[in-house]
């Protein structure tokens, strides 16, 4: 839900910045569906599967495997929010500088 709302925080900030100009419309609608499809596709099919019975039940607090190793839930959520997040940052700074 945060990914949804840093993506229309960002597209929000930009219409404003940019004054709804000309042409737009339609690149923030393409990608309102970008992002939508982008996060939206994920959760679908992670419902849709169900749960995963091989999953080795962990007690404490909740994270995931990667790569490289066992992250906790804080660390993958600030791994996961730093992109967008960033792109909100940006937003408010070009913003700035029009």
């Amino acid at each position: 839900m945060q990914l949804m709302g840093a993506g229309a925080a960002y597209l929000s900030i930009m219409y404003v910045a940019f004054q709804a100009g000309t042409g737009l419309g339609l690149i923030f609608v393409v990608f309102g569906l970008v992002l939508v499809a982008y996060y939206g596709l994920p959760l679908l099919m992670q419902q849709a599967s169900g749960p995963n019975k091989d999953d080795v039940p962990r007690k404490g607090a909740w994270g995931i495997d990667t790569a490289s190793g066992y992250l906790s839930g804080r660390a993958a959520y600030a791994q996961v929010m730093t992109v967008p997040l960033l792109m909100v940052v940006w937003a408010v700074f070009v913003a700035v500088i029009t």
